[in-house]
């Protein structure tokens, strides 16, 4: 299955990445806030997930990858943003990759395709 959760609230960017995802066959569905994928999650926990650090009010980036990698241990976990890098944090067990901004949406696909390091 390869269903992504993209989380992301800057709406262009997300769209953009959405239609590039789907292009490659990737199943998607995109969040606007941390809050909301959290939720997504909930209902059904995605095998890839790919958030912004910064997510304006409520639950963070890393608050979602946290919860997605609970219910999910399995889950790829990809962080885009403009911020500084993580990936080693604590609770994320299995790692995750970090792209930072700005981007090209090829990068995010190598990223879910690749193997982790």
């Amino acid at each position: 299955m390869n269903r992504v959760l993209l989380v992301e609230d800057e709406r262009i960017t997300s769209l953009e990445l959405v239609n590039f995802l789907e292009d490659e066959g990737f199943e998607v569905e995109a969040a606007h806030s941390g809050d909301s994928a959290l939720s997504a999650i909930e209902r059904l926990p995605p095998r890839f997930l790919v958030t912004n650090l910064q997510l304006g009010p409520g639950a963070g980036g890393l608050d979602v990858a946290r919860y997605a990698r609970a219910l999910r241990p399995d889950i790829r976990i990809v962080f885009v943003s403009g911020g500084p890098a993580c990936g080693s944090e604590p609770g994320l067990r299995g790692g995750a990759q970090f792209i930072p901004k700005p981007f090209r949406s090829e990068q995010v696909v190598d990223a879910l395709r690749c193997p982790l390091h």
